[in-house]
């Protein structure tokens, strides 16, 4: 990174995403200060992708109002098989392919801890009079999803 230090050419810079260290070797070298332009045009949607968002968050939805009846309608479920459960009613509907990331099933004291994931032996028992954190997501080939409940 010493190279940075040499470089003959002034520099825009996107401050927000550049690490201390990096500005710091060029901090000399900076004519402009800017947003990030990537986030921006990622974060610009044309109307085809709002409609797709808009449809893979409506399925999405669905998905997990069936989860969430199953839950109650099986007692004494443990989180890792709800976990396992919202992949399988997920992947019944249309354009699914994946998990956007593995979902946090948490009952209890676990949904204090930040990113719990159930594991198969040693998981709670989803019972009443607690909380139970469900933070899931979809990838469909019109959208990607992020839901907590």
């Amino acid at each position: 990174m010493e190279f940075l230090k040499n470089l003959d050419t002034d520099l825009t810079v996107a401050i927000y995403s550049t690490n201390y260290y990096i500005y710091s070797l060029i901090k000399n070298k900076i004519i402009k200060i800017s947003a990030d332009y990537t986030s921006r045009l990622k974060a610009a949607k044309n109307p085809v992708e709002i409609e797709n968002t808009k449809k893979a968050n409506n399925r999405d939805s669905v998905a997990l109002l069936r989860l969430i009846k199953f839950i109650k309608e099986t007692p004494g479920l443990n989180e890792w098989q709800i976990q396992k459960k919202a992949t399988e009613i997920r992947s019944a509907g249309e354009n699914f392919f994946a998990d956007s990331f593995p979902s946090i099933i948490a009952f209890g004291s676990n949904a204090a801890m930040m990113h719990y994931g159930p594991q198969e032996d040693s998981c709670a028992v989803v019972g009443e009079n607690n909380f139970l954190l469900i933070d899931s997501g979809g990838n469909y080939y019109d959208g990607t999803t992020d839901t907590t409940r």
